[in-house]
């Protein structure tokens, strides 16, 4: 099948973890992952974790595949094995890079979805983004890719 890019929205709160949390929530919760290939018609798994087991290698095609936030951007010097299962925040270079400013809109940040989808980012791995509307941080935009 190959690896799948993924995307979401969720609502900003300082903790990042929480707002990781509550969208993996979300997104088990709707059923928006991929099964195990050999999952029966009325599969239910119990838990994130109880279908990230069952899935395998062959993972969610989802965010719920990614196990942990990070709170600094990707070190420069960062190997393959260091981004795996972790989702980063884009550095304030890169934020400059495709935005010309740190504090993205949220219509910035959609008018670049496709650029930001081709990022090269490890698979197995997502960047986040915070958006801002009259300087005030309220939303973020997560994006990655997992699933082999």
């Amino acid at each position: 099948m190959g690896a799948s890019g993924w995307s979401y929205w969720t609502g900003y709160t300082e903790d990042i973890e929480e707002f990781f949390e509550e969208l993996r929530h979300e997104v088990f919760a709707a059923g928006d992952y991929a099964e195990p290939w050999d999952a029966p018609d009325d599969y239910h798994p119990a838990s994130i974790e109880k279908l990230v087991e069952n899935c395998g290698e062959s993972g969610t095609h989802s965010i719920l595949d990614i196990e942990e936030i990070r709170s600094k951007p990707v070190p420069h010097d960062a190997e393959w094995d260091d981004e795996f299962l972790k989702l980063f925040p884009l550095s304030p270079h890169q934020l400059r890079e495709q935005f010309d400013t740190i504090r993205p809109t949220r219509e910035e940040i959609e008018d670049k979805e496709a650029e930001l989808s081709n990022m090269e980012i490890g698979n197995w791995s997502g960047r986040w983004i915070v958006a801002y509307e009259n300087k005030e941080p309220v939303e973020v935009y997560i994006f990655g890719h997992s699933g082999d």
